[in-house]
């Protein structure tokens, strides 16, 4: 019981240290890296400035907060898909619909991007570091999105490259 208790112990110093190491990094005027793309992008990029500007035992260390973050709205993602159905519209709702998004685009008011509206299906082979590279790419090839919430990004990144096809749970 006393080994586990220091363990935990060990873990959580591990964690405040990392805390500490991160707010250095980090000016305390901008936002938690998560908070949107634009910030995001600046410290998950692993190819990006403030990335090859830490020691490379600092750069996996931020490497790995942000791969931990895309699991971790990648799994949230996932239980959301296994808790509710897809909702198929009835016929008048997908006109509704419709008109209501021709109404807008035509008094200038579009989406920044969509997303699919099916679950997400990953492939068993593919890594945590490609989920990342998918993110960063994704967030990269829409800069008008970025100031949007990162969390909202990431999945919209990983259904776009992963939705599921009608067999599999999408629409």
């Amino acid at each position: 019981m006393k080994v586990a208790i220091k363990i935990v112990g060990f873990l959580l110093l591990d964690l405040v240290m990392f805390a500490i190491a991160a707010s250095a990094q980090t000016p305390p005027t901008q936002q938690p890296f998560y908070a949107s793309g634009n910030e995001f992008l600046r410290v998950c990029d692993p190819d990006g400035a403030f990335a090859m500007s830490l020691p490379p035992k600092m750069r996996s260390d931020f490497d790995l907060a942000c791969i931990m973050y895309v699991v971790g709205v990648e799994q949230g993602v996932q239980v959301e898909d296994n808790i509710r159905p897809i909702h198929a519209l009835a016929p008048a709702e997908e006109k509704a619909d419709k008109v209501a998004a021709k109404a807008l685009s035509e008094s200038g008011v579009k989406p920044k991007f969509s997303t699919p509206n099916a679950n997400l299906c990953l492939p068993e082979e593919t890594t945590n570091r490609q989920y990342l590279l998918v993110v960063v790419s994704f967030m990269k090839n829409h800069p008008e999105t970025l100031d949007m919430h990162a969390s909202y990004l990431v999945m919209a990144a990983m259904k776009n490259a992963w939705a599921c096809s009608e067999k599999k749970g999408g629409r």
